[in-house]
Protein backbone atom coordinates (compact mmCIF):
# COMPACT_ATOMS: atom_id res chain seq x y z
CA UNK A 1 0.00 0.00 0.00
CA UNK A 2 1.33 3.43 -0.94
CA UNK A 3 1.92 5.97 1.83
CA UNK A 4 -0.81 8.59 2.20
CA UNK A 5 0.15 12.25 2.49
CA UNK A 6 -2.48 14.64 3.81
CA UNK A 7 -1.49 18.17 2.80
CA UNK A 8 -2.37 21.58 4.28
CA UNK A 9 -4.74 20.35 6.99
CA UNK A 10 -5.77 22.29 10.05
CA UNK A 11 -4.95 19.87 12.87
CA UNK A 12 -7.35 19.82 15.82
CA UNK A 13 -5.25 18.92 18.83
CA UNK A 14 -7.53 18.03 21.78
CA UNK A 15 -5.03 19.44 24.28
CA UNK A 16 -3.27 22.26 22.44
CA UNK A 17 -5.83 23.73 20.03
CA UNK A 18 -5.68 24.30 16.26
CA UNK A 19 -2.42 23.83 14.37
CA UNK A 20 -2.80 25.45 10.97
CA UNK A 21 -1.66 24.03 7.64
CA UNK A 22 0.22 20.89 8.59
CA UNK A 23 1.04 17.83 6.53
CA UNK A 24 0.52 14.33 7.90
CA UNK A 25 2.26 11.29 6.41
CA UNK A 26 0.62 7.89 6.93
CA UNK A 27 2.62 4.71 6.41
CA UNK A 28 0.85 1.43 7.12
CA UNK A 29 -1.17 1.69 10.32
CA UNK A 30 0.73 4.61 11.80
CA UNK A 31 1.36 8.33 11.51
CA UNK A 32 4.91 8.48 10.23
CA UNK A 33 5.44 12.23 10.31
CA UNK A 34 3.67 15.49 11.17
CA UNK A 35 5.28 18.68 9.88
CA UNK A 36 4.65 21.97 8.09
CA UNK A 37 5.97 20.62 4.79
CA UNK A 38 6.52 16.96 3.96
CA UNK A 39 7.95 15.74 0.67
CA UNK A 40 7.92 12.09 -0.37
CA UNK A 41 8.74 10.49 -3.70
CA UNK A 42 5.70 8.25 -3.92
CA UNK A 43 2.47 8.74 -2.01
CA UNK A 44 -1.24 9.21 -2.48
CA UNK A 45 -1.86 12.92 -1.98
CA UNK A 46 -4.96 14.31 -0.28
CA UNK A 47 -5.32 18.07 -0.43
CA UNK A 48 -6.93 19.07 2.86
CA UNK A 49 -6.80 22.83 2.33
CA UNK A 50 -9.45 24.55 4.47
CA UNK A 51 -10.36 21.19 6.02
CA UNK A 52 -9.91 20.13 9.65
CA UNK A 53 -8.21 16.91 10.69
CA UNK A 54 -9.43 15.44 13.98
CA UNK A 55 -8.23 12.42 15.90
CA UNK A 56 -10.75 9.70 14.96
CA UNK A 57 -13.94 9.69 17.01
CA UNK A 58 -14.72 6.97 19.54
CA UNK A 59 -18.31 6.20 20.56
CA UNK A 60 -18.89 4.76 24.02
CA UNK A 61 -22.53 3.92 23.35
CA UNK A 62 -23.60 2.11 20.17
CA UNK A 63 -26.21 -0.56 19.53
CA UNK A 64 -24.96 -2.89 16.79
CA UNK A 65 -27.87 -5.33 17.36
CA UNK A 66 -25.82 -8.45 16.55
CA UNK A 67 -26.42 -11.22 17.53
CA UNK A 68 -30.17 -11.62 17.25
CA UNK A 69 -31.45 -8.43 15.64
CA UNK A 70 -29.48 -8.38 12.40
CA UNK A 71 -32.54 -7.14 10.53
CA UNK A 72 -32.16 -3.83 12.41
CA UNK A 73 -28.36 -3.59 12.24
CA UNK A 74 -25.33 -5.86 12.17
CA UNK A 75 -21.66 -5.42 12.92
CA UNK A 76 -20.81 -4.74 9.28
CA UNK A 77 -23.51 -2.11 8.58
CA UNK A 78 -23.04 -0.49 11.99
CA UNK A 79 -19.30 -0.28 11.40
CA UNK A 80 -19.83 1.30 7.98
CA UNK A 81 -22.24 3.80 9.53
CA UNK A 82 -19.55 4.52 12.10
CA UNK A 83 -16.80 5.38 9.64
CA UNK A 84 -19.33 7.39 7.59
CA UNK A 85 -19.87 9.47 10.72
CA UNK A 86 -16.14 9.84 11.41
CA UNK A 87 -15.81 7.13 14.05
CA UNK A 88 -12.81 4.82 14.26
CA UNK A 89 -14.01 2.76 17.22
CA UNK A 90 -17.37 1.78 18.70
CA UNK A 91 -18.36 0.31 22.06
CA UNK A 92 -21.35 -1.93 21.48
CA UNK A 93 -24.05 -2.40 24.09
CA UNK A 94 -25.06 -5.92 25.21
CA UNK A 95 -28.86 -5.77 24.79
CA UNK A 96 -28.76 -8.28 21.96
CA UNK A 97 -30.46 -11.67 21.65
CA UNK A 98 -28.90 -13.51 23.38
CA UNK A 99 -27.43 -10.73 25.52
CA UNK A 100 -23.64 -10.43 25.69
CA UNK A 101 -23.47 -12.08 29.10
CA UNK A 102 -20.61 -14.54 28.69
CA UNK A 103 -17.06 -14.76 27.34
CA UNK A 104 -18.11 -16.71 24.24
CA UNK A 105 -20.42 -13.96 23.02
CA UNK A 106 -17.85 -11.27 23.77
CA UNK A 107 -15.36 -13.20 21.66
CA UNK A 108 -17.98 -13.63 18.90
CA UNK A 109 -18.43 -9.86 18.56
CA UNK A 110 -14.70 -9.21 18.54
CA UNK A 111 -14.05 -11.92 15.95
CA UNK A 112 -16.88 -10.71 13.71
CA UNK A 113 -15.60 -7.13 13.83
CA UNK A 114 -12.06 -8.31 13.07
CA UNK A 115 -13.35 -10.33 10.12
CA UNK A 116 -15.02 -7.28 8.58
CA UNK A 117 -11.93 -5.18 9.29
CA UNK A 118 -13.65 -1.81 9.13
CA UNK A 119 -13.14 -0.25 12.55
CA UNK A 120 -12.42 -1.36 16.10
CA UNK A 121 -15.37 -2.72 18.07
CA UNK A 122 -15.17 -2.98 21.86
CA UNK A 123 -17.91 -5.16 23.37
CA UNK A 124 -19.64 -4.27 26.62
CA UNK A 125 -20.84 -7.22 28.67
CA UNK A 126 -23.96 -7.43 30.80
CA UNK A 127 -24.04 -6.75 34.53
CA UNK A 128 -26.52 -9.58 35.08
CA UNK A 129 -27.19 -12.84 33.28
CA UNK A 130 -29.70 -12.31 30.51
CA UNK A 131 -30.04 -8.67 31.63
CA UNK A 132 -32.69 -9.99 34.01
CA UNK A 133 -31.37 -8.25 37.10
CA UNK A 134 -31.26 -11.47 39.13
CA UNK A 135 -27.71 -12.92 39.05
CA UNK A 136 -24.37 -11.32 38.27
CA UNK A 137 -22.71 -12.29 35.01
CA UNK A 138 -19.22 -13.81 35.02
CA UNK A 139 -17.60 -10.39 34.81
CA UNK A 140 -14.01 -11.62 35.10
CA UNK A 141 -14.43 -14.08 32.23
CA UNK A 142 -15.95 -11.40 30.00
CA UNK A 143 -13.15 -8.97 30.78
CA UNK A 144 -10.59 -11.65 29.93
CA UNK A 145 -12.39 -12.19 26.60
CA UNK A 146 -12.26 -8.48 25.75
CA UNK A 147 -15.20 -6.72 27.43
CA UNK A 148 -14.30 -3.10 28.24
CA UNK A 149 -17.23 -2.41 30.56
CA UNK A 150 -20.45 -3.91 31.89
CA UNK A 151 -23.99 -2.59 31.54
CA UNK A 152 -27.59 -3.76 31.47
CA UNK A 153 -28.33 -0.80 29.18
CA UNK A 154 -32.02 -0.47 28.51
CA UNK A 155 -32.66 -1.67 32.06
CA UNK A 156 -31.71 -0.15 35.38
CA UNK A 157 -30.76 -2.67 38.05
CA UNK A 158 -33.30 -2.29 40.84
CA UNK A 159 -31.43 -4.77 43.07
CA UNK A 160 -29.08 -2.52 45.02
CA UNK A 161 -27.04 -5.44 46.37
CA UNK A 162 -26.28 -6.64 42.84
CA UNK A 163 -25.29 -3.12 41.80
CA UNK A 164 -23.04 -2.86 44.83
CA UNK A 165 -21.38 -6.14 43.87
CA UNK A 166 -20.92 -4.98 40.27
CA UNK A 167 -19.24 -1.79 41.45
CA UNK A 168 -16.95 -3.81 43.70
CA UNK A 169 -16.00 -5.95 40.70
CA UNK A 170 -15.33 -2.76 38.75
CA UNK A 171 -12.57 -1.99 41.22
CA UNK A 172 -11.09 -5.49 40.96
CA UNK A 173 -11.10 -5.52 37.15
CA UNK A 174 -10.67 -1.77 36.59
CA UNK A 175 -13.64 -1.42 34.25
CA UNK A 176 -16.61 0.97 34.39
CA UNK A 177 -20.14 -0.05 35.27
CA UNK A 178 -22.39 1.80 32.80
CA UNK A 179 -25.81 2.58 34.21
CA UNK A 180 -29.00 3.35 32.30
CA UNK A 181 -30.51 5.48 35.03
CA UNK A 182 -34.28 5.20 34.81
CA UNK A 183 -36.31 3.68 37.63
CA UNK A 184 -38.42 1.21 35.67
CA UNK A 185 -41.29 1.35 38.16
CA UNK A 186 -41.70 5.05 37.48
CA UNK A 187 -41.37 4.98 33.70
CA UNK A 188 -43.18 1.70 32.88
CA UNK A 189 -44.62 2.14 29.37
CA UNK A 190 -44.14 5.90 29.10
CA UNK A 191 -43.46 7.25 25.62
CA UNK A 192 -42.23 10.78 26.35
CA UNK A 193 -41.11 13.14 29.08
CA UNK A 194 -43.83 13.59 31.68
CA UNK A 195 -45.01 17.20 31.65
CA UNK A 196 -48.20 19.21 31.55
CA UNK A 197 -47.90 19.36 27.76
CA UNK A 198 -47.56 15.60 27.23
CA UNK A 199 -50.28 14.84 29.78
CA UNK A 200 -52.61 17.21 27.91
CA UNK A 201 -51.90 15.27 24.72
CA UNK A 202 -52.60 11.95 26.38
CA UNK A 203 -49.01 10.70 25.97
CA UNK A 204 -47.90 8.38 28.81
CA UNK A 205 -44.93 10.00 30.55
CA UNK A 206 -41.50 9.11 31.88
CA UNK A 207 -40.91 11.54 34.77
CA UNK A 208 -37.57 13.19 35.38
CA UNK A 209 -37.61 11.76 38.90
CA UNK A 210 -36.97 8.30 37.42
CA UNK A 211 -33.51 9.46 36.31
CA UNK A 212 -32.79 11.54 39.40
CA UNK A 213 -33.57 8.72 41.83
CA UNK A 214 -31.54 6.19 39.84
CA UNK A 215 -28.49 8.46 39.62
CA UNK A 216 -28.67 9.22 43.33
CA UNK A 217 -28.83 5.50 44.25
CA UNK A 218 -25.97 4.56 41.97
CA UNK A 219 -23.75 7.39 43.18
CA UNK A 220 -24.45 6.40 46.79
CA UNK A 221 -23.22 2.89 46.00
CA UNK A 222 -20.21 4.27 44.11
CA UNK A 223 -19.34 6.27 47.21
CA UNK A 224 -19.65 3.12 49.34
CA UNK A 225 -17.55 0.89 47.08
CA UNK A 226 -15.14 3.26 45.36
CA UNK A 227 -16.31 1.69 42.11
CA UNK A 228 -16.06 3.11 38.59
CA UNK A 229 -19.54 4.37 37.76
CA UNK A 230 -20.44 5.75 34.34
CA UNK A 231 -23.85 7.37 33.83
CA UNK A 232 -25.16 6.92 30.29
CA UNK A 233 -27.17 9.49 28.32
CA UNK A 234 -27.84 12.05 31.08
CA UNK A 235 -31.00 13.96 30.19
CA UNK A 236 -32.10 16.06 33.17
CA UNK A 237 -30.95 19.28 34.82
CA UNK A 238 -31.08 17.66 38.25
CA UNK A 239 -29.22 14.58 37.06
CA UNK A 240 -26.23 16.49 35.72
CA UNK A 241 -26.17 18.61 38.85
CA UNK A 242 -25.96 15.47 41.01
CA UNK A 243 -23.05 14.28 38.88
CA UNK A 244 -21.29 17.62 39.21
CA UNK A 245 -21.57 17.43 43.01
CA UNK A 246 -20.24 13.86 42.97
CA UNK A 247 -17.24 14.94 40.91
CA UNK A 248 -16.58 17.83 43.30
CA UNK A 249 -16.63 15.28 46.11
CA UNK A 250 -14.05 13.18 44.29
CA UNK A 251 -16.19 10.18 43.40
CA UNK A 252 -15.06 8.00 40.50
CA UNK A 253 -18.05 8.99 38.36
CA UNK A 254 -18.14 9.82 34.65
CA UNK A 255 -21.00 10.66 32.29
CA UNK A 256 -21.98 11.13 28.67
CA UNK A 257 -24.58 13.08 26.75
CA UNK A 258 -26.16 12.43 23.35
CA UNK A 259 -26.77 14.62 20.28
CA UNK A 260 -30.54 14.48 20.64
CA UNK A 261 -30.65 15.55 24.28
CA UNK A 262 -28.72 18.76 23.55
CA UNK A 263 -30.49 19.60 20.28
CA UNK A 264 -34.14 18.60 20.76
CA UNK A 265 -36.83 18.92 23.41
CA UNK A 266 -40.12 17.22 24.19
CA UNK A 267 -41.78 19.36 21.51
CA UNK A 268 -40.41 16.92 18.92
CA UNK A 269 -42.96 14.33 20.08
CA UNK A 270 -45.94 16.67 20.41
CA UNK A 271 -47.04 15.58 16.94
CA UNK A 272 -46.72 11.93 18.03
CA UNK A 273 -43.55 11.42 15.98
CA UNK A 274 -42.13 7.93 16.74
CA UNK A 275 -38.72 8.92 15.32
CA UNK A 276 -38.34 11.31 18.26
CA UNK A 277 -39.16 8.63 20.82
CA UNK A 278 -36.07 7.75 22.82
CA UNK A 279 -35.21 6.52 26.32
CA UNK A 280 -34.51 8.51 28.38
CA UNK A 281 -36.93 10.88 26.66
CA UNK A 282 -36.31 14.29 25.19
CA UNK A 283 -36.78 16.73 28.05
CA UNK A 284 -37.50 20.44 28.45
CA UNK A 285 -35.53 23.45 27.27
CA UNK A 286 -34.12 24.04 30.77
CA UNK A 287 -32.64 20.53 30.71
CA UNK A 288 -31.12 21.01 27.26
CA UNK A 289 -29.51 24.29 28.27
CA UNK A 290 -28.17 22.82 31.52
CA UNK A 291 -26.53 19.92 29.68
CA UNK A 292 -24.79 22.31 27.30
CA UNK A 293 -23.58 24.38 30.26
CA UNK A 294 -22.20 21.21 31.87
CA UNK A 295 -20.34 20.30 28.67
CA UNK A 296 -18.72 23.75 28.51
CA UNK A 297 -17.85 23.61 32.20
CA UNK A 298 -16.14 20.23 31.89
CA UNK A 299 -18.64 18.20 33.90
CA UNK A 300 -19.50 15.96 30.93
CA UNK A 301 -16.72 13.50 30.09
CA UNK A 302 -17.80 12.16 26.70
CA UNK A 303 -20.04 12.88 23.73
CA UNK A 304 -21.73 9.62 22.76
CA UNK A 305 -24.35 8.74 20.14
CA UNK A 306 -26.65 6.08 21.67
CA UNK A 307 -27.05 4.88 18.07
CA UNK A 308 -30.23 2.76 18.17
CA UNK A 309 -31.34 1.56 14.72
CA UNK A 310 -34.82 0.10 14.22
CA UNK A 311 -36.89 -1.34 11.41
CA UNK A 312 -38.95 1.18 9.48
CA UNK A 313 -42.09 -0.92 9.96
CA UNK A 314 -41.63 -0.78 13.73
CA UNK A 315 -40.98 2.94 13.86
CA UNK A 316 -44.07 3.60 11.75
CA UNK A 317 -46.31 2.27 14.51
CA UNK A 318 -48.23 4.65 16.75
CA UNK A 319 -46.12 6.39 19.36
CA UNK A 320 -46.92 4.13 22.31
CA UNK A 321 -46.17 0.94 20.35
CA UNK A 322 -43.06 2.11 18.52
CA UNK A 323 -39.64 1.22 19.95
CA UNK A 324 -37.45 3.95 21.42
CA UNK A 325 -34.24 4.98 19.73
CA UNK A 326 -32.56 7.13 17.08
CA UNK A 327 -30.08 6.13 14.37
CA UNK A 328 -27.32 8.57 15.29
CA UNK A 329 -23.84 7.59 14.10
CA UNK A 330 -24.04 9.43 10.78
CA UNK A 331 -25.48 12.70 12.09
CA UNK A 332 -23.80 12.98 15.51
CA UNK A 333 -20.80 15.11 14.56
CA UNK A 334 -22.80 17.70 12.64
CA UNK A 335 -25.26 18.10 15.50
CA UNK A 336 -22.51 18.44 18.09
CA UNK A 337 -20.67 20.91 15.87
CA UNK A 338 -23.73 23.08 15.25
CA UNK A 339 -25.06 23.11 18.81
CA UNK A 340 -21.81 23.25 20.76
CA UNK A 341 -19.34 25.05 18.50
CA UNK A 342 -21.42 27.29 16.25
CA UNK A 343 -24.19 28.16 18.72
CA UNK A 344 -22.37 27.94 22.07
CA UNK A 345 -18.75 28.75 21.18
CA UNK A 346 -17.21 25.52 22.42
CA UNK A 347 -13.61 25.41 21.11
CA UNK A 348 -12.99 22.80 18.44
CA UNK A 349 -10.24 21.25 20.54
CA UNK A 350 -12.76 20.65 23.33
CA UNK A 351 -14.99 18.84 20.86
CA UNK A 352 -12.02 16.65 19.89
CA UNK A 353 -11.25 16.07 23.55
CA UNK A 354 -14.77 14.77 24.23
CA UNK A 355 -15.12 12.74 21.03
CA UNK A 356 -11.58 11.37 20.70
CA UNK A 357 -8.94 11.90 23.36
CA UNK A 358 -10.98 11.31 26.50
CA UNK A 359 -12.77 8.16 25.26
CA UNK A 360 -9.41 6.70 24.20
CA UNK A 361 -7.93 7.46 27.60
CA UNK A 362 -11.02 6.09 29.39
CA UNK A 363 -10.86 2.80 27.47
CA UNK A 364 -7.04 2.65 27.64
CA UNK A 365 -6.78 2.45 23.83
CA UNK A 366 -3.11 2.68 23.00
CA UNK A 367 -1.71 5.29 20.58
CA UNK A 368 -5.14 6.75 19.78
CA UNK A 369 -6.88 10.06 20.40
CA UNK A 370 -4.17 12.47 19.20
CA UNK A 371 -2.45 13.36 15.94
CA UNK A 372 1.15 12.54 16.73
CA UNK A 373 4.02 10.68 15.14
CA UNK A 374 3.93 7.04 16.25
CA UNK A 375 0.18 7.11 16.94
CA UNK A 376 -2.25 5.04 14.92
CA UNK A 377 -3.43 6.74 11.74
CA UNK A 378 -7.01 6.80 13.01
CA UNK A 379 -8.19 10.21 11.85
CA UNK A 380 -11.25 12.10 10.63
CA UNK A 381 -11.03 14.81 7.95
CA UNK A 382 -13.96 17.21 7.95
CA UNK A 383 -15.17 20.11 5.84
CA UNK A 384 -16.64 22.32 8.54
CA UNK A 385 -18.24 24.64 5.99
CA UNK A 386 -19.99 21.94 4.00
CA UNK A 387 -23.80 22.11 4.10
CA UNK A 388 -25.69 18.89 3.58
CA UNK A 389 -29.21 17.64 3.98
CA UNK A 390 -29.93 14.69 6.24
CA UNK A 391 -31.36 11.93 4.05
CA UNK A 392 -31.68 8.66 5.99
CA UNK A 393 -32.03 6.75 2.72
CA UNK A 394 -28.33 7.51 2.21
CA UNK A 395 -27.31 6.15 5.61
CA UNK A 396 -25.01 3.14 5.66
CA UNK A 397 -26.90 2.02 8.76
CA UNK A 398 -29.94 -0.19 8.31
CA UNK A 399 -31.66 2.13 10.76
CA UNK A 400 -33.30 5.05 8.94
CA UNK A 401 -35.06 6.27 12.10
CA UNK A 402 -34.09 9.87 12.73
CA UNK A 403 -35.99 13.01 13.76
CA UNK A 404 -33.49 15.00 11.68
CA UNK A 405 -34.79 13.77 8.31
CA UNK A 406 -34.61 16.66 5.85
CA UNK A 407 -32.66 18.94 8.19
CA UNK A 408 -29.85 20.98 6.64
CA UNK A 409 -26.66 20.32 8.55
CA UNK A 410 -23.23 21.90 8.71
CA UNK A 411 -19.94 20.02 8.84
CA UNK A 412 -19.36 16.94 6.68
CA UNK A 413 -17.00 14.01 7.14
CA UNK A 414 -14.94 13.68 3.94
CA UNK A 415 -12.43 10.97 4.92
CA UNK A 416 -12.11 8.59 7.82
CA UNK A 417 -8.85 6.74 8.36
CA UNK A 418 -8.84 3.65 10.59
CA UNK A 419 -5.28 2.55 11.34
CA UNK A 420 -4.24 3.69 7.91
CA UNK A 421 -7.26 2.30 6.05
CA UNK A 422 -8.91 5.07 4.06
CA UNK A 423 -12.65 5.51 3.73
CA UNK A 424 -13.48 8.24 1.23
CA UNK A 425 -16.91 9.90 1.28
CA UNK A 426 -17.49 12.03 -1.79
CA UNK A 427 -19.20 15.40 -1.41
CA UNK A 428 -21.94 14.01 -3.64
CA UNK A 429 -23.39 11.20 -1.54
CA UNK A 430 -24.58 9.46 -4.70
CA UNK A 431 -20.93 8.63 -5.35
CA UNK A 432 -19.69 6.78 -2.29
CA UNK A 433 -16.56 4.70 -2.26
CA UNK A 434 -14.38 2.72 0.07
CA UNK A 435 -10.66 2.39 -0.50
CA UNK A 436 -8.77 -0.17 1.55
Amino acid sequence: MKPILIKNANLVDPLEGIKEKFDVLIEGEYIKKVAKKIRVDRAEIIDAKDKYLFPGFIDLHTHLREPGYEDREDIYTGSMAGVHGGFVALCCMPNTDPPLDNAGLIKYVKDKAKYHGILDVYPIGTITRGRKGETLSEIGDMVSAGAVAVSDDGNWGTDSLLMRSALEYSVAFDIPVISHCEDEFLVKSGSAHESAETIARGIPGRPREAEIIAIFRDMTLARKTGGRLHIAHVSTKEGIELIEKAKDEGLNVTCEVTPHHISLTQEAVFEYNPDAKVNPPLREEKDRIRLIKAIKKGVVDFLATDHAPHLKVDKEKELELAPAGISSLETAFSIYYEILVLENNLPLEKLAFLLSYNPAKFLKIDKTGKIEEGYYASLTLIDLNKKWKCDPNKFYSKGKNTPFNGKEMTGKVIYTFVKGKMFCFELDEKRRSYEG
